[in-house]
C-alpha cells in the first residue's frame, strides 16, 4: 500500500529546533504566547524575540527557557 503523504527532513540548528518545539507546545496547550511567557517566568516581549525564527536571540536563548 502506498502512502499518499509526502515527508521531508529539514536539517536545522538546535536553536531553531527549540523554537519550533516551543511553538508546537503552544499549539498542544492551546495557549497564547502570553500564557507560555507567564508559565516560563519571562516577559511577553522576551518570549516573542526568542521564538522569532527571523531574529537571532543568541545561541542559548531558547535553551535558557528550559
Amino acid at each position: 500500500m502506498q502512502n499518499d503523504r509526502c515527508r521531508f527532513i529539514v536539517d536545522v540548528g538546535y536553536d531553531t529546533a527549540l523554537k519550533i518545539m516551543f511553538r508546537n507546545t503552544l499549539i498542544d496547550l492551546m495557549a497564547r504566547p502570553s500564557e507560555l511567557a507567564r508559565r516560563l517566568g519571562v516577559s511577553n516581549q522576551r518570549l516573542n524575540n526568542i521564538l522569532s525564527i527571523r531574529k537571532t536571540a543568541g545561541l542559548n536563548a531558547p535553551a535558557d527557557l528550559l
